[in-house]
């Protein structure tokens, strides 16, 4: 039987109905690998488009096997170190001093190197202490191939990165190399519970149970309404003076009565409150301290514009070179909050980089009036730009407007022809419509690459990812293309 071509086109409803089972919304520059996960699967059976995506409402096995292939499994020891490092100055020592059994959940583990990075900190802790408190840490994902690779324990180079190296050494304690892999121990295996969990609509653990979540990665990739569900669930799930991580891209969009953000040595996180507290009713509405809150909530001290404001209230105009520096100082936030604070003075950029991070923090959030609102008064002061269509781009996109964003990425390479993230976009976003112009911008998206130290001024745009992932993606679309 042939399979209908259906499943070649744009894979709109499959991205719908996965959002709808998971709350994932996953970014256009994974529709491919979906086309592509789903094509194969229906091939292997025989199946039209229609038949097979009705086949995966329905039967069990082969929903699992088809989220199994399209999850992300991005993963490695120690990832965000400064989490960890957090985890092990800050929280556990207290914790663990308190006597009594821990319990620690990472709650989308994937391939499980999140969950014995865990098993290693409070190993660490425990020796330093002397102390011999009982623990546990729950491991769960949607993905159980993900988890099969957990519950072997082994792990190639490639789960050891730069982030996080400073702690590869508490993994001694948890396993050792053999050959090429590194293997897990059984003492370290069997401090861990494996289980597989739909985090939107599965049962979580019984309320006011666990005393540290990370859920990091993961909520990137939902819209708003869904990630207040998953973090109001999971919240509950903590105890009283418990703690929840986050990913740092993620912490901007969460507001929730029973959690109150932390500043830690490089880095921000969660306390649960108690429910019915004074501080819980509080911070229902309060502004994060020193993060990029949404407007039209204010940070204390904080300069950048609010929505609707005009030039006539606002200061000279943001030169050039300002906006540049700026951009960087934005991401550079970012990647590390605790730098917004490490200059007693403001550095150059900094009021276009709250703007551009107010923006930005509308734009996850859905806020898509308050984008554009910002978006005016930021080109007001700073004019049209690269970065102003690029935002502008970005907002299109969220909402479903993919031609309207893709004329807005090729009129922000107008002013710089060499703005990578903008080639990127544009040669993604031209698909089948025109491929070849599409994939003369990735081969110019890469050319560009090569003229940049990193991906340091641009990381506030990349929606959590960083440059070397777009660069995978470019490079992978163009291999495929020369094997048509």
């Amino acid at each position: 039987m042939t399979v209908d071509p259906g499943l070649a086109a744009a894979p709109e409803r499959l991205v719908s109905w996965i959002e709808a089972e998971t709350g994932l919304r996953f970014p256009e520059v994974h529709h491919e690998t979906i086309r592509r996960v789903a094509r194969a699967r229906s091939a292997k059976l025989g199946l039209e488009a229609d038949a097979y995506e009705e086949l995966i409402r329905y039967d069990a096995v082969e929903k699992e096997g088809f989220f199994n292939e399209i999850m992300i499994g991005e993963t490695y020891f120690f990832r965000d170190e400064k989490h960890f490092a957090i985890l092990i100055s800050d929280i556990l020592p207290g914790l663990i001093g308190e006597g009594r059994e821990l319990r620690l959940w990472s709650a989308t583990c994937a391939t499980g190197e999140e969950a014995i990075s865990l098993v290693a900190a409070v190993e660490h802790v425990k020796a330093r202490l002397g102390a011999q408190v009982g623990y546990s840490v729950l491991a769960s994902d949607i993905n159980r191939d993900a988890l099969a690779r957990l519950e072997a324990g082994h792990y190639p180079p490639s789960s050891f990165r730069n982030d996080g190296k400073s702690l590869h050494g508490l993994l001694d304690r948890c396993g050792a190399m053999e050959g090429l892999e590194w293997q897990a121990s059984a003492d370290c295996l069997s401090r861990i519970r494996i289980r597989p969990l739909n985090i939107l609509s599965g049962d979580l653990c019984e309320p006011d149970s666990l005393d540290i979540v990370f859920l990091r990665n993961t909520l990137v990739y939902m819209q708003q309404e869904r990630k207040d569900r998953v973090v109001s669930r999971v919240a509950r799930t903590i105890r009283p003076d418990g703690y929840l991580f986050l990913a740092s891209p993620e912490i901007p969009s969460v507001r929730h009565p029973l959690l109150e953000i932390v500043e830690g040595v490089g880095g921000f996180y969660f306390r649960r409150l108690p429910v019915g507290s004074a501080r819980a009713k509080v911070s229902a509405t309060a502004a994060a301290p020193s993060l990029p809150a949404p407007p039209p909530e204010r940070e204390p001290g904080r300069t950048g514009p609010e929505p609707g404001r005009t030039d006539s209230s606002l200061s000279s105009s943001i030169r050039a070179a300002d906006l540049e520096k700026g951009l960087e100082l934005a991401s550079s936030w970012a990647r590390n909050p605790r730098a917004r604070g490490e200059s007693a003075e403001s550095p150059p950029g900094t009021e276009a980089a709250l703007m551009i991070e107010a923006i930005v923090a509308a734009i996850h959030a859905n806020r898509f009036d308050d984008a554009d609102a910002l978006l005016a008064a930021f080109e007001t002061r700073a004019r049209e730009s690269h970065v102003s269509q690029y935002l502008r781009a970005l907002s299109r996109k969220h909402q479903g407007h993919q031609t309207e964003a893709l004329e807005l990425w090729e009129r922000a390479r107008t002013y710089e022809p060499r703005f990578w993230p903008a080639l990127f976009q544009a040669g993604f976003g031209y698909g089948k419509a025109d491929p070849e112009r599409g994939l003369a911008l990735l081969r110019e998206c890469l050319e560009a690459m090569d003229g940049e130290e990193g991906d340091g001024r641009y990381f506030i745009l990349l929606e959590g990812f960083d440059a070397p992932y777009y660069r995978r993606m470019a490079e992978r679309m163009l291999a495929r293309a020369k094997k048509r």
